[in-house]
């Protein structure tokens, strides 16, 4: 018990320690420039800047400060799940008092696994997976009584509803199916309890809808506008894409350490729940050694990891698999059985992950895994609904340090091998101011270096703050966020897809002809994901004629996810504003 208490702490310090270290340049872009401008846009299929907008003006655009928020919102929410978790279990020694509270915060790390890739800021995402963390422990308190804890219960649900479609709608179909079904499995279902959560969900969505774009028509728009964009650019996000079933493999290194770690949490389970002193010594022992690996891959004496390929975080299925067997060991022993509702919460958790990761471009199982504290939640509720022994207690206890274990080599993976970054996140030593004063990273020499030759070269050149800029690199949202430019058209006009020149172009017909021509512009010549200049003739812009470079840089090593140093050129207009918002008009009507 002391060890997962002191692992809980060890863990938590260190990931919000690593919160100030590093950036991608071009997802974390993308997010910070919607967080910090929501209504710069009129047309989006996911809402989470608006959502996580008031965090960014309260923490005053403090990068880190914003990671650290997100991962604590993160573990609070996994945390107060799995307390209402174990009260709903048969077992009275996971009911209540302090051990219930540490043994929930020492199983709530696995939340934690989110960040195994480091894309730490606020995103889509993120909102998603809390809204996911809030609808689940909803369903965990409702009922068919109308007891106050069972009324929030059905208020969270609508809640974490609404939540869940300004993050991804997808993901508020996928979960709404999942969570009826279980209602309806586990006897449950309430029309009039149901009707009060979708009224709340109702009511929230019609409140945000009128506050982002002043009515329900305006912002179904919004929406359709997105849907329609999102068809175009070829980016795997149609209807037909999204239903599929993927595949998944794991290397040897991950196949070893999931046999290795399912051992391991069986028998330092089962051990625990003799009586003699010599196996109660084995167990306080397995645990023990459990946290001493913690420990040492925290502080870094060792280079112990799971081998980094894509599906490292299905390693993670060790702990439910050695929960369901350490419930067949008690099975044969003691002949119980298992309940539906057992089984009808064990599945919900079950398909968690996946309804998680529907929707997205990527690998079903790989995305899913970064919510793998579902399918440890899975396995708890297995053997937590009928085991009544006292010992269960001391049994989880010893599963939730393997499942910290896991969790940490998660984690150490994803700050040796950051998203799109060249270097491990302990590499990271030189300090960048960001936008905002006192917003502080550590970041790579190189990325500092880009970033600083950037601004400074365009603040030399005449750029100031908010003003606008038509990103033809494709790939630089973090670099416009860094100059305090406004991204005109979307926050991030991405280059690399089938129909990102349509969309793009599509995209700037939305924004007036007075922001349009007053745009500097960025490009990178040659550039992987670059957008071609054309896209200035649709508001009668001509790139050699009418916009003169005034500042060139070199972009980092490893910047976007490619290794090697590009040049990046920004322009400024040259044309006189009336006659150049003339010429766009008169291009426009002739549309």
């Amino acid at each position: 018990m002391i060890f997962l208490g002191i692992g809980t702490f060890f863990i938590l310090g260190w990931l919000l320690s690593n919160a100030g270290y590093g950036i991608d340049f071009s997802d974390e872009g993308y997010y910070l420039v919607w967080m910090s401008r929501p209504f710069s846009y009129d047309w989006s299929t996911t809402q989470f800047g608006f959502i996580y907008h008031p965090l960014y003006i309260l923490l005053n655009g403090d990068i880190s400060s914003l990671r650290q928020a997100n991962m604590l919102m993160i573990f609070l929410l996994a945390w107060f799940l799995i307390i209402i978790l174990l009260r709903k279990s048969n077992n009275a020694a996971l009911q209540s008092g302090f051990h219930q509270v540490l043994l929930a915060a020492g199983l709530a790390v696995t939340s934690l696994c989110y960040f195994s890739l480091w894309i730490p800021t606020p995103s889509y995402n993120s909102l998603g997976f809390q809204a996911m963390l809030i609808v689940s422990a909803g369903t965990l308190l409702s009922d068919m009584d109308r007891r106050f804890s069972s009324f929030m219960g059905w208020v969270l649900i609508g809640f974490g509803g609404w939540l869940a479609f300004m993050a991804k709608p997808p993901l508020a179909v996928a979960l709404g199916g999942s969570v009826l079904a279980y209602i309806v499995l586990s006897r449950k279902f309430t029309l009039t309890l149901m009707l009060l959560s979708l009224g709340v969900a109702i009511s929230l969505f019609i409140a945000s809808a009128i506050a982002i774009d002043g009515s329900i028509a305006g912002f179904f728009t919004r929406l359709k506008v997105g849907v329609d964009f999102s068809s175009i650019v070829g980016a795997g996000y149609t209807l037909k894409q999204i239903f599929r079933v993927d595949r998944f493999s794991l290397g040897a290194k991950e196949v070893y350490g999931l046999l290795i770690f399912f051992v391991f949490s069986f028998v330092s389970a089962y051990v625990v729940c003799f009586s003699r002193p010599l196996l109660r010594l084995v167990s306080i022992l397995f645990s023990g050694v459990a946290l001493l690996f913690c420990i040492v891959v925290i502080f870094g004496f060792s280079e112990l990891n799971l081998g980094g390929g894509a599906f490292q975080g299905l390693v993670i299925w060790a702990i439910p698999f050695g929960l369901a067997a350490f419930y067949m060991a008690f099975y044969f022993r003691d002949r119980l059985s298992v309940s539906g509702a057992q089984l009808s919460l064990s599945s919900f958790f079950l398909v968690l992950p996946h309804v998680f990761a529907f929707g997205t471009n990527g690998n079903y199982w790989q995305v899913g895994s970064y919510v793998g504290i579902f399918w440890v939640l899975a396995g708890v509720a297995f053997v937590s609904g009928n085991i009544t022994s006292k010992k269960v207690r001391m049994g989880l206890f010893s599963v939730a340090l393997v499942a910290q274990l896991i969790t940490v080599l998660l984690l150490k993976s994803g700050m040796e091998n950051p998203y799109r970054q060249m270097e491990p996140l302990g590499m990271n030593n030189t300090s960048v101011e960001i936008r905002h004063p006192g917003s502080v990273l550590l970041l790579s020499d190189g990325y500092a270096t880009y970033i600083n030759n950037a601004v400074v070269s365009a603040r030399k050149a005449g750029f100031t703050l908010d003003t606008p800029i038509i990103d033809l690199t494709g790939q630089s949202p973090t670099l416009l966020y860094a100059l305090g430019a406004e991204s005109i058209g979307y926050p991030w006009i991405a280059g690399g897809y089938p129909g990102s020149m349509e969309v793009a172009r599509l995209g700037l017909q939305r924004v007036p002809c007075e922001k349009l021509v007053s745009a500097w512009v960025l490009l990178e010549p040659g550039g992987p994901r670059a957008l071609t200049e054309g896209l200035l003739t649709d508001f009668g812009a001509d790139l050699y004629e009418d916009y003169e470079i005034v500042s060139t840089w070199l972009t980092a090593e490893g910047a976007g996810g490619y290794k090697t140093s590009r040049n990046q050129r920004l322009l400024k207009p040259l044309r006189s504003g009336i006659a150049a918002i003339k010429a766009c008009e008169v291009l426009r009507e002739g549309k």
